[in-house]
């Protein structure tokens, strides 16, 4: 069991993440924040911005230790990964001490690098001279996103995508937990559901998509379109012998703060079994291009149909164990997702159970996040 810390100067959701995957994995993980508990939660009630809600759960977990921001002695610990945020941090020399105690160091660049090119290389060169002096013991960058090529970083060490992972949710109540990471769902057996999208339609790019793919799929005369929890339910009940349908819930108040009580949407206690019973689910990017349900799709056998496949770090491949969106055209991959034979869904889902067994099981997520930070490797 490695000791691993996690040096934090923002409120950022991945940070819970982070912690919380790297613990799960076996590793003892110590957490300290520049920020004090109660400015964190400030505004954690505040609809459309869960982050702050995710990042106070890190003073309350019982899976790795919070440090004081007061506390003088900070653990020697085999791996460090600060944060390399848009600030500077405001204990500069406390952070310099615990690079000090580390083994191998490593930072968490935060900027998603989904801008244009100058803005990109702005941001990228700003971090860098802010967080200077703490470079010349940094071995490895892991990225919150964006490409791994081009980067000014990478110039100064190896880096990898942080990939993503289930909504947070997912792994804070160990109810949720087990039932989204369960090994048990069959490969052959067809799935009522042949296509489904369940969720918020917002930002803006998301409604786009949907709203195309809502036309499109309200066409097809031989699909029926299903958008209800009642009205699922009544379908699998009644469901004869290889019948499909398409799973169809856009949520029609986005920001209603009681979604998971709306009859157009689906609670999370819910969500994974709903997963498991479709063959494929749209995952359009929102506020970032990467998505959780991408991850949440793969755990539970569901198919993802994506348009960022390289920002997973997972090896997502066309046909094989996802599709492809080329250049926005999602109607075209999900029209081709209808006409599938069912042997070759199933081949494609026998090739998802491989990369969840690979990448996406919990004691192989943490150590696979940390050898990316530099432990165990170069």
């Amino acid at each position: 069991m490695a000791r691993i810390g996690l040096y934090l100067v923002s409120i950022e959701r991945q940070s819970y993440l982070l912690a919380k995957t790297l613990a799960l994995g076996g590793d003892q993980v110590f957490v300290h924040s520049e920020l004090p508990l109660p400015t964190v939660l400030a505004g954690t009630e505040s609809p459309g911005v869960p982050e702050r809600r995710y990042f106070s759960w890190l003073y309350s977990d019982d899976d790795f230790r919070m440090l004081p921001s007061e506390e003088t002695e900070l653990p020697a610990v085999d791996l460090l990964i600060y944060e390399m945020g848009h600030l500077r941090p405001a204990q500069p020399e406390r952070l310099s001490a615990w690079i000090s105690k580390a083994r191998r160091v490593a930072a968490f660049h935060t900027h998603g690098h989904d801008a244009g090119f100058y803005h990109n290389h702005r941001a990228d060169a700003a971090r860098l001279v802010k967080y200077g002096r703490f470079l010349p013991r940094t071995r490895r960058f892991l990225l919150r996103g964006g490409k791994t090529n081009y980067r000014l970083p990478l110039m100064w060490a190896p880096g990898a995508p942080m990939g993503y992972f289930v909504n947070p949710d997912f792994l804070r109540d160990a109810e949720l937990r087990r039932a989204m990471f369960s090994r048990e769902w069959p490969t052959e057996t067809e799935r009522p559901a042949r296509l489904l999208f369940s969720g918020n339609p917002e930002p803006p790019v998301r409604r786009e998509i949907v709203q195309t793919l809502t036309g499109f799929l309200s066409r097809q005369s031989n699909w029926p379109m299903l958008r209800s929890s009642k009205a699922w339910e009544q379908f699998c009940e009644a469901r004869r012998q290889d019948e499909q349908a398409l799973l169809w819930m856009v949520r029609g108040e986005p920001d209603d703060p009681h979604w998971e009580a709306r009859s157009d949407s689906i609670p999370p206690q819910r969500w994974p079994a709903v997963l498991q019973s479709a063959d494929f689910s749209i995952c359009p990017p929102g506020y970032e291009p990467k998505t959780h349900r991408v991850i949440e799709s793969l755990l539970r056998g569901s198919i993802p149909i994506l348009d960022c496949p390289d920002e997973y770090d997972l090896d997502l491949q066309h046909e094989v164990n996802c599709l492809v969106v080329p250049k926005k055209n999602w109607v075209e991959v999900v029209s081709q997702a209808l006409s599938l034979p069912s042997d070759r869904v199933a081949a494609m889902r026998e090739a998802v159970r491989k990369c969840k067994e690979r990448l996406l099981d919990l004691g192989r997520a943490g150590p696979r996040l940390a050898h990316k930070c530099g432990l165990n490797g170069d």
